[in-house]
């Protein structure tokens, strides 16, 4: 005799979603904001770890120790940070664009290839930071401190120093172009190559600077010298000196210079192989107050 087995009533229920084939997974709701942006993060140690490519964007961010994490390609657009850590953290192309820094310790961070455009640092340790490429144009600073920041290559286009002590800062082929200074000092300064067009400074702001004149600032310096416009003064002033004044010019002065130099280029060849003035040396030499 054949026993009729029954089926478990389990077995007649369906799985099936409207839209969704029966064997599907189900499926897993969409985080629909990041879990650090727009929130308030307070006393947090983070050190050490990883938060890459991570979006805190709108975060209020206080007391937090970020020291040694790898915060590479994170987002800290508009955020607000206080006493925050970021002592040797990897922040390579992170954004900090609209950020309001303040009384942190950024030292021995690596901002390589970021972006802190119209950003806000204030009160804060820059030792040996390393912005090497950075984009920041707008930045202001404020009350900041910094011994040896590396700033090669970065982009500080109208950016604002106020009440600024920095010392040994490599500024080599930085724009500055019509950056302001206000009680700032960047003492023994490496400007070599940087663009200081109508920036709003003086020597004062740069004491001990180091500038190595390119050879179009040569040749420029070479009509300066022979102009008959030219201040008395002029004939004696050092080399890096008038190359510093030269960047300070607006790109129009610049361009007018530009073309009276067209016919000292045989003598600037005289005066680089010659050495007929003295001062006209490729090493680096200090600045010294107008």
């Amino acid at each position: 005799m054949r026993t009729r087995t029954t089926p478990h009533p389990a077995a007649h229920r369906s799985n099936a979603r409207p839209g969704v084939a029966p064997d599907a997974p189900p499926r897993r709701r969409a985080e629909t904001r990041p879990p650090f942006a727009n929130r308030q993060h307070d006393n947090l140690d983070l050190s050490a770890q990883t938060y890459r490519a991570t979006d805190w964007s709108g975060a209020t961010l206080s007391n937090i120790d970020f020291s040694g994490c790898d915060l590479r390609g994170a987002t800290f657009r508009n955020a607000a940070l206080r006493n925050v850590s970021f002592h040797s953290a990897r922040l390579d192309d992170a954004v900090f664009d609209g950020a309001h820094i303040a009384r942190c310790d950024l030292s021995h961070a690596r901002f390589n290839g970021a972006s802190l455009s119209a950003a806000r640092i204030h009160a804060t340790l820059c030792d040996h930071a390393d912005l090497t490429r950075a984009w920041a144009p707008g930045l202001v600073v404020y009350g900041a401190a910094a011994i040896r920041p590396c700033l090669v290559a970065v982009t500080l286009d109208g950016a604002r120093f106020i009440n600024t002590r920095w010392t040994h800062a490599n500024l080599t082929a930085a724009n500055l172009r019509r950056a302001t200074f206000s009680n700032a000092v960047f003492n023994a300064a490496d400007l070599t190559g940087a663009d200081l067009s109508e920036a709003r400074l003086t020597t004062e702001h740069f004491p001990a600077a180091i500038i190595v004149p390119t050879a179009q600032e040569l040749r420029l310096v070479r009509v300066l010298r022979t102009s008959p416009d030219a201040p008395s003064d002029i004939g004696s002033t050092p080399v890096h000196l008038l190359a510093f004044r030269l960047r300070l010019m607006s790109a129009a002065e610049r361009a007018r210079l530009t073309r009276r130099a067209g016919t000292a280029a045989i003598a600037i060849a005289t005066i680089l192989n010659t050495g007929t003035v003295s001062d006209l040396s490729p090493n680096a030499v200090p600045i010294t107050p107008l």
